[in-house]
């Protein structure tokens, strides 16, 4: 049995959503905090309406599977790769089987950032505007700001840096 996971996709566009970057130190200041590639590893949140998207987004993590990945690079250039369409959750004798989408979507985009904001554009839409915390290879997404229709949750979406 396969289920389209609308709901992760509108995790992943929330991330598209906002975002801005607040650092712990002098190493935090520049854009090197966030050049390089970002996987999306967990959702740290105790809303009940989330629990499936924290659940599957940890089970495919564990497995070293990343459905959403974003790579800055120095150029201010972006690619921002997702496989939320192409999750599966089948039902067998065993239990739910999640397997690791073989396909993604990627979209490219620029970005600037300042040490505080992260702006992206071109990502099939409006510029978007993000608050990030960077704290070495962890970046944290507020995800209760995010203005997505039906992604009301609260907590943080975390990226682990390659």
């Amino acid at each position: 049995m396969k289920f389209k996971l609308s709901a992760m996709a509108l995790l992943i566009a929330a991330v598209f959503s906002c975002s801005s970057d607040k650092e712990d130190g002098p190493d935090y200041t520049d854009t090197t905090a966030i050049t390089g590639t970002w996987d999306a590893t967990q959702l740290e949140t105790e809303d009940p309406g989330a629990v499936l998207q924290k659940q599957i987004l940890a089970h495919l993590s564990e497995r070293d599977c990343y459905i959403l990945t974003f790579t800055f690079n120095e150029d201010l250039s972006l690619l921002a790769e997702n496989g939320v369409n192409y999750l599966e959750v089948n039902a067998t004798e065993d239990g739910l089987d999640i397997p690791c989408p073989e396909e993604r979507n990627s979209d490219t985009g620029t970005y600037t950032y300042d040490g505080e904001i992260l702006k992206i554009e071109d990502l099939d839409g409006p510029p978007l505007n993000a608050e990030v915390t960077i704290e070495g290879s962890r970046m944290t997404i507020d995800a209760k700001n995010l203005d997505i229709p039906n992604f009301d949750y609260t907590g943080k979406l975390i990226f682990r840096k390659r």
